[in-house]
């Protein structure tokens, strides 16, 4: 480490995330992630001082009075990405002040987070932010990737966002609902009544969706479409706004166009409330691409570091 090194980390100092540094954390959080559009309501949470899978930790890293930096990192149960294996964590945000970078702001606070990580028995940290994205954005965020593979993170799998043109494509599925009919095959509108039957096909074919049943309590049918064989469901998809997805068809029933019809219906809704444009994240690019020709419009890492010593 050279000299002038060595005085910037002499005057900067790694603390607890306090209530008191909320004004500031909020002020910096906005100049690094212009994005945000108000989503920091969990600063809160990591300046209260609540430990152990409480929720959030979080730090600061400060010259004197002035917040120079920020980390905060969410512990919880995760069973997406890691289905029962206890409390993960995850890297919720990390900001360093552009007048502060490449002066090893950012190692001194993740080495004492991760520190204090260890000490709780965190087996693993993964990159999933809430204010960002599910991942790290290779095109607006090409500094953290090469920071966190420095921190000896490694990638996990690529995460992509896409997005249709609506008013370009032919959203009609009769005839190929008709043909899924012969087969005995049914998709429609999900009813209030069959919430349950959903809950359990999702806790069985994908857990990690398993809260969508929950959308049908809370904001009604509309929202989601089925496809049922045998009166069993055995594949879902969901919209949301200008949003598709999650969608789902158990494996045994694929390659027979049902997704793409589901995916067709739930299109066919957010252009019904007046979208032109339909986004699709954590999309399967070859299916959407193939399908109805969307487009990638961010690629995002989802990365981890393991640190329990498993």
């Amino acid at each position: 480490m050279n000299t002038k090194r060595r005085q910037s980390h002499s005057r900067i100092s790694v603390r607890v995330m306090r209530p008191a540094h909320l004004p500031q954390a909020r002020r910096l959080c906005v100049r690094a992630f212009p994005d945000t559009k108000g989503r920091l309501g969990f600063l809160d949470e990591c300046a209260s001082g609540k430990k152990q899978h409480a929720g959030a930790l979080g730090l600061i890293a400060a010259e004197g009075q002035r917040l120079v930096g920020i980390l905060c990192c969410q512990v919880l149960e995760d069973p997406v990405l890691a289905p029962g294996r206890g409390p993960v964590a995850h890297v919720d945000l990390m900001a360093v002040h552009p007048a502060f970078r490449r002066r090893g702001v950012a190692t001194m606070m993740w080495q004492r987070m991760e520190a204090k990580l260890v000490a709780m028995g965190i087996p693993s940290v993964w990159t999933r932010s809430r204010v960002i994205s599910a991942g790290v954005d290779l095109r607006k965020h090409s500094e953290a990737v090469v920071f966190f593979l420095k921190m000896g993170f490694q990638k996990r799998q690529d995460i992509y966002d896409m997005t249709s043109r609506l008013d370009e494509l032919d959203l009609d599925t009769s005839c190929a609902e008709a043909e899924l009919r012969r087969a005995g095959i049914e998709v429609k509108r999900i009813d209030y009544s069959e919430c349950e039957a959903l809950r359990q096909f999702l806790s069985t074919s994908f857990p990690h969706w398993a809260g969508n049943a929950d959308r049908v309590t809370r904001d009604g049918p509309q929202l989601i479409h089925i496809a049922c064989a045998d009166g069993k469901i055995i594949g879902f998809a969901a919209s949301e706004r200008r949003w598709f997805g999650p969608i789902g068809v158990e494996p045994g029933c694929r390659l027979k166009g049902i997704g793409k019809v589901l995916l067709l219906r739930g299109l066919r809704d957010i252009r019904a409330r007046g979208y032109k444009r339909a986004l699709i994240g954590w999309a399967n690019f070859p299916f959407y691409a193939r399908s109805i020709s969307a487009s990638i419009t961010r690629v995002m890492w989802q990365m981890e570091k393991r640190i329990g010593g498993e």
